[in-house]
C-alpha cells in the first residue's frame, strides 16, 4: 500500500531533525561488510524522498566509496543516511523515525551475511552482484553548475556564510546533493555543483521561495562579477557498441 505519511524523527541527542517521505512502508536490510562495520550489524533503511534535515551544521559526511557517502551526527554519533553522490538515492536509517510502520521486504548483500544471525521473515534476497546490477542504472538528475568569483580577501567570510546557507538549499524539495569546490589556481574562485531532481525544482521551487531570499542575503554580496548559472544533464553512452 502506498504511504502518503511524512515520517519524522531525530538523532539520539536531538541536534539533527529529519522529515522524509517514502513510496511505501517497505525497508531493506543490508548485510555488506561496510554497513556492518559502520553500525555493528545490518543497516535497516528506507528509500526516502523529499528529505529535509534541520541542524545540518551538526552532520558530518564520510565518503565511503567513489559513488556513495554516509552521514552521522557529530554530537552523538547517530547514523543518519547512506546516499549516492550522484543520482539522489537516499537510504535513511529507520531507527531515526517515530512509530513502527515498517515491513522488512528485502535483504541485500546476502552473500556477505555472517552465519551467527538470520531473520524469520521471508524476504527478497539479493547478492552484492545482483544488487549492483539492479540499482546501478543512474537516476535522471539535473546538475546545476555555478562558477563563483568571490571578492579577493573575503574568501574566509564567504566559506563561513556558505556553511550556513547550505542548510537552506538542502531543505528544498527536489534537492539531491551539492559540493562547493575551491579553485587551485585562483584561490578566490569556487564552483558550486548542485544535483536537482528536475530543472523546475531549482528555477521555480527554490528561486521563488522565501528561503532563496535568505540565501541571497547570505551570499550574493560576495560575488564579483555575479555568476552565470547553467544546468546540465547526463550523456548516456549505454546504448553504444563500445563495450560495457
Amino acid at each position: 500500500m502506498e504511504s502518503t505519511t511524512e515520517h519524522r524523527g531525530t538523532c539520539l541527542c536531538g541536534a539533527v531533525r529529519i522529515s522524509a517521505k517514502t513510496k511505501n512502508d517497505n525497508i531493506s536490510a543490508c548485510h555488506c561488510t561496510m554497513c556492518r562495520k559502520w553500525g555493528g550489524g545490518p543497516l535497516f533503511a528506507a528509500d526516502c524522498n523529499d528529505v529535509i534535515f534541520e541542524g545540518m551544521e551538526h552532520v558530518s559526511i564520510f565518503g565511503s566509496s567513489e559513488w556513495a557517502e554516509r552521514g552521522f551526527c557529530q554530537k552523538c554519533g547517530t547514523h543518519l543516511f547512506y546516499r549516492l553522490k550522484q543520482g539522489g538515492h537516499n537510504e535513511l536509517s529507520v531507527g531515526l523515525f517515530d512509530g513502527d510502520p515498517w515491513k522488512l521486504t528485502e535483504q541485500v548483500f546476502i552473500d556477505e551475511k555472517p552465519s551467527f544471525y538470520s531473520f524469520a521473515q521471508k524476504t527478497k534476497e539479493l547478492t552484492g552482484e545482483e544488487a549492483f546490477a539492479l540499482y546501478s542504472q543512474e537516476r535522471e538528475v539535473v546538475l546545476e553548475i555555478a562558477v563563483l568569483d568571490v571578492k579577493p580577501g573575503q574568501e574566509q567570510d564567504f566559506e563561513a556564510a556558505f556553511a550556513k546557507a547550505q542548510t537552506i538549499i538542502s531543505s528544498i524539495k527536489g534537492y539531491q546533493s551539492h559540493q562547493l569546490q575551491r579553485c587551485i589556481e585562483s584561490s578566490s574562485r569556487y564552483v558550486l555543483l548542485v544535483n536537482w531532481a528536475t530543472l523546475e525544482d531549482h528555477t521555480v521551487g527554490f528561486r521563488e521561495s522565501e528561503q532563496y531570499q535568505i540565501w541571497r542575503k547570505l551570499l550574493h554580496h560576495f560575488y564579483d562579477p555575479f555568476p552565470v548559472v547553467e544546468h546540465f544533464e547526463l550523456v548516456n553512452f549505454r546504448s553504444s557498441n563500445h563495450g560495457h
